[in-house]
């Protein structure tokens, strides 16, 4: 299911509450109109969460999406949607006011769940890995956690190695985030999105 941010960018776009059938298919038209592109109305049900199961779309499906709203791809659509008028719906936390030992705690679809513990200078290793492609023990680098939004990792250091750069929620974004400090109760807590 597509990050409820954007379900309400299309909503407005489109002009009504992509509720109904007949408004899918609409949208689908217009999508088409607007792109050159086919996303189907099956494939729009899924991404809006009208159809029950799992559904990774292909990157291609979420670049229309982006496209049909106006930008150049979908990492620039998810990066950028905090400009979006409803902007306060994101919840951030920023690495660099993070101290050593801080954990920070974010969920993503498909029932993925991490915990990192804060090494400084936007260092943090993975203490807790459930679902994910990443590893107890790497160490990633990223400037920030925004809910809604997913998880940009600049570097993924694993063993020592540098591995490269990870994407994770790519559809779904953040769907929870907590903040725990090191010796103190919880210092935050940001709900995410729920089905």
């Amino acid at each position: 299911m597509l990050p409820g941010k954007v379900i309400d960018m299309l909503r407005v776009k489109e002009g009504n509450t992509l509720r109904y059938p007949f408004e899918i298919d609409a949208l689908s038209i217009e999508i088409k109109g607007s792109t050159g592109e086919v996303i189907s109305k099956s494939a729009l049900k899924r991404l809006l969460g009208m159809a029950s199961g799992t559904y990774n779309p292909q990157l291609h499906t979420l670049d229309v999406l982006a496209h049909y709203l106006n930008y150049e791809n979908w990492d620039d659509l998810i990066v950028n949607a905090e400009s979006h008028d409803n902007a306060s719906e994101f919840a951030d936390i920023k690495s660099d006011s993070l101290h050593e030992g801080d954990l920070v705690h974010l969920g993503y679809e498909p029932d993925s769940t991490l915990t990192l513990r804060c090494l400084g200078n936007c260092r943090f290793v993975i203490a807790e890995c459930k679902g994910s492609k990443l590893n107890v023990g790497d160490e990633l680098e990223v400037l920030r956690f925004s809910k809604s939004c997913p998880l940009m990792v600049s570097k993924v250091f694993r063993r020592g190695k540098d591995i490269g750069s990870y994407l994770a929620g790519r559809v779904s974004g953040i769907t929870f985030l907590e903040l725990e400090g090191k010796n103190r109760k919880k210092v935050a807590q940001l709900k995410g999105i729920s089905k």
